[in-house]
């Protein structure tokens, strides 16, 4: 792999790569408000009270779980028997399902766990609709649902018992313009920038994250023009940019399960789309900053991916979408956000180096949390 990061050169290896090493290639990256260490999101009272498990139940609000499931059957078994194992009580939670598959088993799994469980919870909504794409299928759901927080969650997780309560207990803590609250994943996490003293992300990944209801709609909640991958960066950018903060909370943790099975041609047609655009919703001039020797070779493995006719297509749909949404900010005077990025994929800041016979060794060790960062 491309120790600086192009996406082609990922695409090409990552059928025959064991391991995945990511490099502290970024060092120039705008920095966030989260390097002033006198404005922490929580007190450091009330993150000690999340890290020992100290909770009044009785405060703890309705809150809205959002999943998206595409021939999920095999993940679903766990993902459901942990969430009925979660100290947040389920009758305070709505769950809210969208369906982008026709799967059998999957719906015999999701309409089995209805029956016998539906009723310990707040509410399930169980609907389907053609495969849009994640943030989509999210969306749909925030639409159907009406709780202050919206949780959103990935299916190929398993949560532990406290998972939801210190996720919700660091929104409830959070000074009041936190807009997203992000969960730990463990035993792999993006490498991307956040502050261990103030408890500021540049950006959530949605694996397991909490937004503040009324800021996911001024927002305008996920662009639906970006299929997967990459819709999480670019909403984060425009909570950011709308003056929200985003919280990676280092105590509420989920088990995340990864394996080779994971489309790396997906990941990188996913990240080319989203700086695209990304890059012009911030300013049109942001196209000529894609004409590096390294993005332009990205460029290349992405034509070939999608193929030269379609993606040219798809390119063009983008940059109207990213240059559509440039002149309403620019109409209202709202500013741009800076994003990280390291070529046409994200940021990396934390190095890692980790293989994948480790993580199966792992994967299944759900008693090992992770309680120490070191940077």
């Amino acid at each position: 792999m491309d120790r600086n990061g192009a996406n082609a050169e990922f695409v090409r290896e990552s059928d025959e790569r064991k391991e995945v090493t990511y490099v502290d290639n970024v060092a120039d990256a705008p920095s966030i408000a989260a390097d002033r260490l006198g404005d922490p999101l929580i007190s450091l009272e009330s993150a000690a009270a999340i890290r020992d498990g100290k909770v009044d139940f009785g405060t703890l609000p309705n809150i809205d779980l959002s999943i998206v499931t595409f021939n999920s059957a095999a993940d679903l078994p766990d993902f459901f028997e942990s969430l009925v194992g979660q100290e947040y009580p389920l009758e305070k939670i709505g769950l809210y399902v969208t369906r982008h598959s026709s799967d059998e088993e999957e719906g015999w799994i999701i309409d089995e766990f209805a029956e016998r469980h539906g009723c310990r919870f707040r509410e399930v909504s169980v609907g389907g609709q053609d495969n849009l794409g994640f943030g989509a299928g999210h969306n749909r759901n925030f639409h159907l649902s009406g709780a202050g927080y919206f949780v959103i969650s990935n299916v190929d997780i398993e949560f532990y018992s406290d998972s939801l309560v210190k996720l919700v207990q660091f929104a409830l803590f959070a000074s009041s313009n936190c807009a997203a609250v992000e969960a730990r994943q463990f035993p792999f996490e993006h490498p991307k920038f956040y502050n261990p003293a103030t408890f500021e992300t540049s950006w959530v990944v949605c694996c397991l994250s909490l937004f503040d209801r009324r800021a996911f709609a001024e927002v305008g909640g996920f662009d639906p023009i970006l299929f997967m991958y990459g819709e999480d960066v670019d909403l984060s950018a425009r909570l950011r940019a709308d003056g929200y903060r985003l919280a990676f909370n280092p105590y509420s943790q989920v088990h995340h399960k990864i394996g080779d099975g994971r489309d790396a041609r997906l990941m990188a047609i996913g990240a080319i789309e989203a700086k695209l655009l990304m890059k012009l919703a911030a300013s049109p001039l942001g196209l000529l900053g894609l004409a590096s020797p390294r993005n332009l070779r990205s460029l290349r493995g992405y034509l070939s991916l999608r193929g030269r006719r379609g993606a040219l297509r798809r390119l063009a749909a983008i940059s109207r979408r990213g240059m559509s949404r440039f002149w309403r900010r620019w109409r209202r005077g709202l500013p741009r956000i800076a994003v990280p990025w390291n070529g046409l994929d994200i940021e990396w800041r934390r190095p890692f180096s980790i293989t994948f016979e480790e993580l199966e060794l792992r994967r299944r060790s759900l008693e090992l949390r992770v309680t120490v960062s070191i940077l």
